[in-house]
């Protein structure tokens, strides 16, 4: 489209003095030609040619102000056509989304809105006039300027280069800049189209990134990995693969089958299904290396897919294990050869526990009915021959009798503690308080002569063998009494509380004590730490204890010193081990 000022320049005066001078030439031919043949007296020729002179002047006055005014209005359509136009131009190209300016003679010259947000700009006024090359980054500098020399030459569109633009504020910015020459309010210059690039760019970087440490992971990873395509073409491969499988040359790119030529079928059956979407694995499998040697492996095949959810080709995850093998098959004979150990010590434990049950017989009978016959017999002469014996004789024949029920006594106590070494341990919950009142009771009417404070402690309970229980309860608080006899204000406690972190329940007394360098013979059978003539017992009392808590998982333990009293601790597990 021409410049309105070149229609009224050219255009409108040109046709506007042609009109005239035909329409002028027309009017003066033709009307002097008629004033002549119509008027013939000169006075009047003067007035009509005066007349006609006038006339001439309003027609033409008239035809001027209608050609002008057609002429006028035309040239107002087409500016405010063109200024119309030029709005929707402006229009687009500032609410573009790509950053856009024009340079003429290397300077700026235009920018939308996206162009000056690029730079950084809160006004043309910012950048118009500035050389364009003083925001391109020093790298880029000569190239810039090559391509700007280039557009005012040669007049043709340049390739799109990425550089790197410096805002106002001296920020780098990535981008992609593309450029088309353009003559702009009569100077020669260029359109240059702009693309941010910076977030591709450091997604591109943080994608390489993790492309480079995902490469790095599987080919240091401590497990045998390779990566396949879709032609079984490997992609990635870690470095324990290619030591395990005697790989020493660089196979990324190259096929699996050359690799491995000899590859049994049953892995091209393993790949070909993986490929198909199947997941196949085995923890127990064997291949023949060239060599002739088995190796045992355990491994795993599975498809990988593409963003688009296809299959882009297979992962295989291996291990050597033939170290392992051989362990486990070590181990298994090694177990065998346990396992039959423990059969013949199972059948000579079994054996022994026939002989000890036999002992105990014999002792329960056999060497029972020889003690009631020295009792009987020691009784009878003492009843029978009474005055013929003297005060001596009465003597010993009572201490006969006294080591006889002594011995008989000593016998129950193994057989109790053999009988709870075979007992089956049957947990229930059991109320220790209740149990511990019950015996101190029984221990009361057994000594009336002996008064003691005794303190048990409520809601004592445990999951344990009740009988056991009751065994272990007799044998402590008795030995707890036992060794108060002396003590005017004997007392004994009952109750549980936390060592260590542990619950743990206690009989406390203050009787005689004992020194406790001799404390790891306290629960060995027949082991005495006082004298019989004073503590009368069999030494298997805290025997039994120790059997009764081991039997239950649990530990017992004791505190004392002398003429301090004694405290014995013990733990229940709840069940044989």
């Amino acid at each position: 489209m021409t410049h309105p000022e070149s229609d009224i320049k050219t255009f409108i005066p040109s046709r506007t003095a042609l009109v005239y001078a035909v329409l002028a030439g027309l009017w003066i031919g033709l009307s002097d030609r008629a004033v002549a043949l119509l008027v013939d007296d000169p006075q009047l020729l003067i007035q009509v040619q005066t007349y006609k002179g006038w006339a001439f002047v309003l027609v033409t006055a008239i035809i001027l102000y209608c050609i002008l005014r057609q002429q006028v209005l035309s040239w107002e359509k087409r500016t405010q056509d063109l200024i119309d136009r030029e709005k929707q131009y402006h229009f687009l190209v500032d609410k573009s989304p790509l950053p856009i300016f024009i340079q003429t003679g290397g300077s700026f010259s235009y920018l939308n809105s996206q162009a000056l947000n690029l730079f950084r700009a809160s006004s043309q006024e910012q950048m118009l006039g500035k050389p364009v090359i003083d925001h391109v980054h020093p790298d880029f500098r000569e190239k810039v300027k090559q391509r700007i020399q280039s557009l005012n030459r040669d007049k043709q569109e340049v390739p799109a280069l990425e550089q790197v633009f410096t805002t106002i504020d001296g920020k780098n910015v990535d981008v992609n800049v593309q450029a088309v020459p353009f003559n702009f309010q009569g100077q020669d210059g260029a359109v240059v189209f702009v693309q941010d690039i910076t977030g591709h760019k450091k997604n591109q970087e943080q994608l390489r990134a993790w492309h480079d440490l995902m490469q790095y992971i599987i080919r240091h990873d401590p497990s045998a990995i390779a990566v396949h395509d879709r032609n079984m073409n490997y992609i990635y491969v870690s470095q324990r693969y290619l030591d395990d499988y005697q790989v020493t040359r660089d196979v990324i790119g190259r096929h699996h089958y050359e690799v491995f030529p000899e590859i049994p079928d049953k892995w091209r059956q393993v790949h070909a299904r993986a490929l198909q979407g199947e997941v196949i694995s085995s923890d127990d499998d064997h291949f023949i290396r060239p060599d002739g040697s088995i190796d045992y492996t355990r491994w795993q095949c599975r498809p990988w897919y593409k963003a688009d959810g296809s299959i882009g080709g297979i992962v295989l995850y291996t291990e050597v294990i033939t170290r392992l093998k051989q362990t486990e098959i070590q181990l298994r004979e090694l177990n065998q050869s346990l396992e039959q150990k423990v059969r013949e010590r199972t059948a000579r434990l079994e054996e022994l526990n026939r002989e000890l049950e036999a002992f105990s017989y014999s002792v329960s009978h056999d060497l029972r009915a020889p003690l009631r016959s020295i009792d009987g017999f020691s009784q009878a002469l003492l009843e029978d021959c009474h005055d013929q014996l003297d005060d001596e004789g009465k003597d010993y024949l009572q201490r006969v009798r006294s080591a006889t029920q002594r011995m008989g006594h000593l016998i129950d106590e193994m057989l109790k503690l053999s009988r709870i070494s075979k007992a089956e341990l049957k947990p229930l919950p059991v109320d220790l308080s209740q149990l511990a009142r019950k015996v101190c009771t029984e221990l009361s009417q057994e000594n009336p002569d002996h008064h003691v404070d005794i303190q048990i402690q409520e809601t004592l309970t445990a999951q344990a063998d009740p009988a056991l229980m009751e065994i272990l309860l007799e044998n402590l608080l008795s030995n707890a009494w036992k060794f108060t006899k002396d003590n005017p204000d004997a007392a004994i406690e009952v109750g549980q509380k936390v060592l260590d972190s542990q619950e743990v329940f206690f009989i406390a007394d203050n009787g005689a004590g004992f020194d406790m360098q001799y404390a790891q013979q306290l629960f060995a059978p027949f082991k005495r730490l006082h004298s019989a003539d004073k503590y009368p017992g069999t030494g298997i009392g805290l025997a039994t204890c120790a059997r009764i808590v081991k039997k239950h998982q649990g530990r017992i333990w004791a505190d004392s010193e002398p003429e301090k009293g004694t405290t014995f601790f013990f733990t229940l597990g709840g069940g044989e081990n």
